[in-house]
């Protein structure tokens, strides 16, 4: 999803990531011209990039208009873009809100979400930030869990909204429900700095503990740290070896490299210079330097 001016954000057509790829334009045309909305999509995409055929950005307007006017809810979003941020086109931000509208109303999560940033920033539309919040709490009620982290993510921040920490909060804990994983993580870091939420750090583990078992690698390593620490929990040096098991076998280097330090101090588990080399190697596959110092360092003493 490419990120412009006004924070909007745009759909990828099908075939996007693969950029060293001919598309067949007669192919496509054809297909469009038959009725068949998601290669109009495509089509518009190749002629706004300019990829196997000759960029012309008229082309590409006439092309999304006729797919959103066949309700394919993509490239209303798309078009709503590009006049949103004068891509190729003549700045319209009145009628950017309202292809976003057509958009969102066709149950399109990014719609939405740019339809309540216009809200929110006054873009095109008289500011309403109730109605930006209206907007992003239909969506994430009616079109998906992954809105519902997207608008939580995005209170949080502050990042096209005003920061509130209590509206994040109410998105958060919808998304955790729905068990996307890094929604969980963020709900408990609220809950732990006490931030639109009454501060309670056995929630804010909870949180973190769902997100780590949902297989967050990094949820699980900041586990590890903070019961090598004491941080918000009764410092417990063996749970925090089994959250860096955890996060290794998830493909944290970081992970690796505490555990195999922890076998080979015997700090939170029985002390083996086997398993520690095993795990520092680990480290050092996964591009970690500390971890390759410290594995040659043993294998040097011929462990």
């Amino acid at each position: 999803m490419a990120c412009l001016a006004h924070g909007a954000q745009e759909e990828q057509e099908p075939r996007k990531l693969e950029e060293d790829k001919e598309l067949n334009i007669p192919l496509l045309t054809s297909a469009c011209e038959s009725g068949k909305l998601p290669a109009c999509f495509e089509l518009a995409g190749a002629y706004k990039r300019g990829k196997s055929v000759s960029q012309d950005f008229l082309k590409t307007v006439e092309l999304l208009e006729k797919a959103c006017n066949g309700n394919l809810a993509t490239a209303c979003n798309n078009l709503g873009v590009m006049y949103a941020s004068g891509d190729g086109i003549e700045k319209n931000t009145a009628k950017a809100a309202e292809l976003y509208q057509i958009s969102c109303n066709l149950k399109n999560a990014l719609a939405c979400s740019n339809l309540a940033i216009v809200y929110a920033r006054g873009e095109g539309v008289k500011k309403d930030t109730n109605k930006a919040f209206e907007i992003a709490k239909n969506a994430c009620d009616n079109i998906s869990a992954t809105a519902c982290a997207g608008f939580g993510y995005m209170y949080a921040s502050g990042n096209q909204v005003n920061q509130d920490y209590a509206k994040a909060a109410v998105f958060l804990t919808k998304a955790c429900d729905a068990e996307v994983s890094k929604a969980c993580g963020q709900l408990g870091r609220l809950y732990d700095m006490g931030l639109g939420v009454k501060k309670d750090y056995a929630t804010g583990l909870k949180f973190h503990e769902k997100s780590c078992n949902s297989g967050l690698a990094q949820e699980c390593f900041d586990l590890g740290i903070r019961y090598t620490n004491g941080t918000f929990v009764k410092q417990d040096k063996f749970k925090a070896a089994q959250f860096y098991q955890k996060a290794c076998e998830g493909g944290n280097a970081e992970g690796c490299l505490n555990l195999g330090v922890a076998f080979y101090e015997g700090d939170g588990v029985e002390k083996n210079t086997q398993n520690s080399a095993k795990y520092l190697k680990k480290a050092c596959d996964l591009k970690n330097q500390k971890g390759c110092e410290n594995y040659y360092k043993l294998k040097n003493a011929g462990i």
